[in-house]
């Protein structure tokens, strides 16, 4: 009935149905249960700068709660980790190094725009 991979947007068409269908804001179903259960349990991120100003990165190292370091080395979210995969600015490598890391990163086609 359910598809085991769900994605964000058919999350969404699906929460958003069956609380329009049913007048339902918190319906626990068990399917939600089971897909929740096989939800992403590594969130890879790559970092892409639109400006050179670093503004962004900036805000993100100096946000007090949760820190940055709680973000990558723990797990703010209980059963999901979240893996910097690219950031220019914050990473070791840097130059063709660095640019040629992208296309071999194992993001198991999971890309979030």
């Amino acid at each position: 009935m359910f598809n085991t991979k769900l994605t964000r947007r058919d999350f969404v068409q699906l929460a958003a149905g069956s609380t329009a269908a049913l007048s339902l804001g918190a319906l626990k179903l068990p399917e939600f249960e089971k897909m929740f259960a096989e939800a992403l349990k590594e969130i890879p991120v790559i970092w892409l700068q639109g400006a050179g100003c670093n503004g962004c990165t900036i805000s993100t190292l100096n946000v007090v709660s949760p820190t940055i370091q709680d973000l990558l080395l723990t797990s703010v979210v209980p059963g999901t980790h979240v893996s910097m995969q690219f950031h220019p600015t914050i990473m070791a490598a840097q130059g063709d190094l660095a640019m040629n890391t992208i296309p071999i990163l194992p993001l198991k086609g999971l890309l979030y725009w």
